[in-house]
């Protein structure tokens, strides 16, 4: 026989495929963990096992280690984190096993040109808007642009905004479970991850701007091509005035020069 197990609650596993989720589609279904309604699929062939996300945007890891779309293969003692779950693959009837939720501990976001630390919460949203835990004050962020959940046993981060998000300088296609020093890019900000206590010189960051007075997170969300074409329109301008004001300054020049010239004669 062949069991997951959660807690004090088992499932036997039968030859077949079995839903995982939180769902009434789900065949094992679970709606204290922070599941999705169709979380991961396991798989059982015979000996073989193995398991998959149930969707795109369902994070399992087993091990540790993000599962992407592929099926990932189940040996016995397998540790699968999903939600705030931490289950058990078992060959042998599993007493309690260990606990229900799967707490990944303490996160930050570090922003190291300004030399502060966000700490990460259960859900830190990430954009333009004031409502944000994390305010990123760039015209082309979107107003809720990311979002760093604790699950799978670790931080995972969503892309939500239109204009898209970088992970270690590649565009995100999926979440994905943050590892020790990815970079995130959001606009012309960059956010390192850490689980550790950041150094001395690097501050708490301040509380989130008030909500009423956001004039910036109202504004459209400019796509990166019309930041240029603004900075080049105000650097024209800038170019415009400078020569009307040397030719002011020369015509000035001009006149007072033929003051001189007719005062001295």
């Amino acid at each position: 026989m062949t069991w997951l197990a959660i807690g004090t609650t088992t499932h036997e596993l039968r030859d077949g495929d079995v839903i995982v989720g939180s769902g009434f589609d789900a065949q094992w279904r679970l709606t204290s963990v922070d599941l999705a309604p169709a979380h991961f699929v396991v798989s059982l062939r015979g000996s073989d096992a193995s398991l998959k996300p149930a969707s795109r945007d369902a994070v399992v890891a087993v091990n540790g280690e993000q599962v992407q779309n592929a099926s990932h293969p189940l040996v016995d003692g397998d540790v699968i984190l999903a939600g705030t779950g931490r289950f058990l693959f078992s060959h042998a009837l599993p007493g309690a096993f260990a606990s229900r939720d799967s707490n990944p501990g303490l996160g930050y976001l570090v922003d190291d040109d300004a030399g502060v630390a966000h700490a990460l919460g259960p859900s830190t949203l990430i954009g333009r808007a004031a409502s944000n835990a994390i305010i990123v004050r760039d015209p082309t962020a979107s107003r809720f642009h990311a979002d760093v959940r604790r699950e799978a046993g670790g931080f995972v981060l969503r892309s939500i905004g239109a204009s898209g998000t970088k992970l270690n300088r590649q565009p995100m296609k999926s979440p994905t479970l943050l590892a020790e020093g990815d970079q995130i890019e959001i606009a012309f900000s960059v956010l390192r991850f850490t689980t550790l206590t950041p150094p001395g010189d690097i501050v708490p960051a301040p509380p989130p701007h008030s909500i009423a007075n956001d004039a910036a997170g109202r504004r459209p969300t400019l796509a990166a091509d019309g930041v240029v074409a603004v900075e080049k329109a105000n650097r024209a301008g800038r170019a415009a005035r400078l020569i009307q004001i040397t030719a002011g300054l020369v015509v000035i020049a001009a006149g007072c020069a033929t003051w001189w010239w007719v005062s001295s004669r």
